[in-house]
């Protein structure tokens, strides 16, 4: 459903996630009944988690990293490797990867040696990221994930 599309499919993510709502439910006390107090329970609860997420790390990144990210996750698909420098405006490999770090050190993106060629990397957006984006775009669209 839309915790999985907003994780980019990543179902154990998306298990997880629906855990840590359950468990809010059960914290909370308050079971909703009707399909609408659901709904509003399951995005009152959205947009908190996700804003909280992006409360943690907001401050820590500059513009020009958070451009990277965004960049990454709309137009990108998510996945990328550093040899795409270009398509984020940089002039090499090497002025890219302080951008990079900063968001693997947020828990962000994520790096790993390709499986077909350990000389090349994949550089994706995590979990956490896909739930960040989601109050980004939240906090851009006027939601509430704030």
């Amino acid at each position: 459903g839309h915790l999985s599309r907003v994780l980019a499919g990543n179902i154990r993510s998306a298990l997880g996630r629906a855990k840590e709502y359950c468990e809010s439910i059960a914290v909370s006390g308050k079971h909703p009944e009707t399909r609408e107090d659901k709904h509003k329970t399951y995005f009152d609860w959205i947009y908190n988690a996700s804003g909280k997420n992006l409360r943690e790390v907001e401050n820590q990144l500059t513009k020009s990293t958070w451009a990277v990210f965004q960049k990454a996750a709309t137009e990108l698909g998510g996945v990328f490797s550093p040899s795409d420098f270009e398509v984020f405006g940089y002039n090499s490999q090497q002025s890219l990867r302080p951008k990079v770090r900063d968001l693997e050190d947020t828990g962000l993106l994520t790096s790993a040696l390709d499986d077909s060629d350990q000389r090349r990397k994949t550089i994706q957006v995590t979990a956490k990221g896909w739930f960040v984006h989601f109050a980004l775009a939240e906090q851009q669209a006027g939601g509430e994930a704030t």
